[in-house]
């Protein structure tokens, strides 16, 4: 039988990941897998512990494996993929959002150039220079991350 109080915080986490934002099954299927004794679960396994269509997981992990939150693995002689939480998955996460930004840029740069945004320039030249200095401080932020991690 579960843990009554790993559970209330599985459910917990994936609720509050959800209100900020992250869809709510890859929410809580990390939420389990990184409370979850174990160090990886298969895909029977995490829809089962979330009562939950295989189908839901499918997308869950699809959607956790491309912003690199969780690994996709295969123990030797098993026939079932894996899942377990990454390593650094944090510096992974902030990493692919910052890296997202390139294709926000290039086209705010464009728009900038060529559209007269009359009044509204000033927000969108804002948004767009947030953008950039969030983008180039992420390597630095990581950095000091790195170097209280190693204490």
């Amino acid at each position: 039988m579960p843990d009554a109080k790993r559970v209330e915080f599985v459910e917990n986490l994936g609720g509050s990941l959800a209100q900020m934002g992250f869809p709510r099954m890859p929410a809580r299927v990390f939420a389990l897998l990184l409370a979850a004794p174990e160090d990886s679960l298969t895909a029977k396994e995490l829809a089962e512990r979330l009562g939950v269509s295989a189908a839901a997981i499918s997308g869950a992990v699809r959607y956790l494996t491309q912003f690199r939150m969780i690994t996709r693995t295969r123990v030797a002689g098993e026939r079932l993929d894996r899942f377990g939480v990454g390593v650094n998955i944090w510096e992974h996460a902030i990493q692919a959002e910052a890296a997202s930004f390139d294709a926000l840029l290039t086209m705010f740069d464009r728009a900038l150039a060529e559209v007269d945004f009359g009044g509204a320039k000033d927000r969108v030249e804002e948004t767009r220079d947030f953008l950039a200095f969030y983008q180039a401080e992420v390597p630095h932020l990581l950095e000091r991350w790195r170097t209280t991690r190693r204490g």
